[in-house]
C-alpha cells in the first residue's frame, strides 16, 4: 500500500508500507483516521472495537514495533518516539489500516 505524507518541510513524501504474515492476498484493507492527528498521548478510534480486535503498530519502514495496548475505543501512545506510523487494525475478516504522527 502507498501512502503520501507531507514532510516536516514543504514537500510531500511517498511512503510504502508492506505488511507481510498478516494479511492473506487479495484481502481488502479498509482507511480510517484516529483522532488527534498528530497525537501526544492517547489516540481515539471512530468505532468501538471488539474483544477479538488485534491491533499492530508500524513504524514508517514497515517494521512492526509490537502489538499495542488498546481499550476498545482508544490507544496510549504515549511511550512511542516522535514520528509517523501506521495502525493495523485486525477483526475477524476486517482489516482496517490508519496513520498518525505522535509528536
Amino acid at each position: 500500500h502507498t501512502f503520501w505524507t507531507v514532510g516536516s518541510g514543504l514537500g510531500i513524501q511517498k511512503m510504502q508500507l508492506t505488511v507481510s504474515g498478516l494479511i492473506g492476498s487479495g484481502a481488502e484493507i479498509l482507511p480510517f483516521q484516529v483522532s488527534p492527528n498528530p497525537a501526544v498521548d492517547r489516540i481515539w478510534f471512530p468505532f468501538v472495537l471488539s474483544e477479538q480486535a488485534r491491533v499492530t503498530v508500524f513504524d514508517v519502514m514497515g517494521s512492526r514495533l509490537k502489538g499495542a495496548d488498546q481499550n476498545l475505543q482508544s490507544m496510549d501512545v504515549s511511550s512511542f518516539l516522535p514520528g509517523q506510523y501506521q495502525l493495523l487494525i485486525e477483526d475477524g475478516d476486517q482489516r482496517m489500516l490508519s496513520r498518525f504522527v505522535k509528536f
